[in-house]
């Protein structure tokens, strides 16, 4: 079983999600983050300490975020090197007056 760590705002956060996660959790500690004890915290953070093999319980993984980051930077990169090479310019060009006389040579 792996062990994970998860925080939720409220007391109340965590019993919703407990009591669907239902029996495929084993809890190991409840914290209050702020005061760090582990008497039943009644108000702010709850940290909650467990034990799962369901993948779906297991927060996410930094290779996810990381995966977001790359991507992120990516568009970004992208739309620099468009505005820098001219592709996103919106203005119309402007029309060239055509020379229709030529001029007249004095002799």
């Amino acid at each position: 079983m792996n062990t994970y760590k998860m925080q939720f705002s409220t007391l109340d956060d965590y019993e919703a999600w407990a009591s669907d996660a239902g029996e495929r959790i084993d809890v190991i500690d409840i914290r209050n983050s702020s005061a760090g004890s582990s008497a039943r915290p009644r108000k702010g953070n709850v940290v909650v300490k467990y034990r799962t093999d369901d993948r779906d319980l297991s927060p996410e993984t930094r290779n996810t975020m990381l995966g977001l980051r790359v991507a992120v930077a990516l568009v970004m990169f992208a739309l620099i090197l468009a505005v820098a090479t001219g592709a996103l310019n919106t203005t119309a060009p402007q029309a060239h007056l055509l020379k229709l006389d030529a001029p007249s040579s004095s002799n």
